[in-house]
């Protein structure tokens, strides 16, 4: 059982199942990549180094280079092209992740939490 369907979880999902054993995945909202969490910076290399090929409209933009400025007013330029770096939707990326994991594992439910009472003594 895996408790949550965002990245981590549909990929350790899918590691287990690819292992031929059958895994279920609980996840609280309705569907998987909803509501939208925030978006971020990923490097596609990574990705694919992952087995995670993500679909073109999951990125929104390729990043070549950033600019970083400190309070005292320097900065400085970071070429991130040979990183390929992306900024991406999250929600497209939970969606495709959980699409090309769906295969592997036995089931997976929307709408249930996992709560943990601790019961702690003083």
């Amino acid at each position: 059982m895996v408790a949550g369907g965002s990245v981590a979880g549909l990929i350790c999902a899918r590691e287990i199942a690819s292992n031929n054993h059958s895994v279920l995945v609980i996840e609280e909202d309705y569907e998987i990549g909803t509501p939208e969490h925030c978006g971020g910076l990923v490097s596609t290399a990574g990705l694919e180094e992952l087995g995670v090929l993500p679909f073109r409209k999951t990125f929104d933009h390729l990043i070549e280079t950033a600019e970083i400025h400190a309070p005292n007013g320097k900065s400085f330029t970071i070429n991130s092209k040979k990183q390929k770096v992306a900024e991406i939707s999250r929600r497209e990326l939970d969606k495709q992740i959980a699409h090309q994991s769906q295969k592997k594992w036995s089931c997976n439910q929307s709408k249930n939490k996992f709560s943990r009472n601790d019961k702690r003594r003083g």
